[in-house]
């Protein structure tokens, strides 16, 4: 039981920090005094001191690579995962630099592994796999 415990307690800690991450990248924070971008690094420095995860590196991951460095993490559940692809999503579509492409190419791999991994059909996620592409084809 301790154990169980112990488990929901870190898929709740990365949950909160993934949201916390994506507020800070869609300006939902309330707290217009700190700029987003030092929102962002100081989320990104949380991220991997609490939970090991690295957002710079999941760039440098080929596609095969992604899954088993984000499913080794300490509370990841297919709601984690899926947060993890909005982040990354939110990323591309504010870069406008070479990474736009790799930060969308992401979210994508993670959006269809979450469709494939969900039992659950969801529309928004749908949509969200189907604006994806349509970005990388432009």
């Amino acid at each position: 039981m301790e154990q169980k415990d112990y488990l929901l307690r870190e898929i709740e800690k990365m949950g909160l920090l993934l949201r916390q991450l994506l507020n800070a990248l869609t300006g939902n924070t309330g707290n217009s005094a700190i700029s987003a971008l030092q929102q962002v690094e100081e989320t990104d420095e949380q991220l991997i001191s609490e939970i090991g995860l690295d957002l710079n590196r999941i760039l440098t991951l080929h596609n095969s690579e992604l899954l088993p460095y984000i499913n080794q993490l300490k509370g990841i559940d297919n709601q984690n995962r899926e947060l993890l692809a909005d982040i990354l999503y939110q990323q591309g579509v504010s870069n406008n630099g070479n990474r736009r492409k790799d930060y969308l190419e992401k979210s994508l791999h993670l959006y269809e592994y979450c469709r494939l991994a969900d039992k659950t059909y969801s529309i928004d996620r749908e949509f969200k796999i189907e604006l994806v592409k349509r970005m990388l084809s432009e």
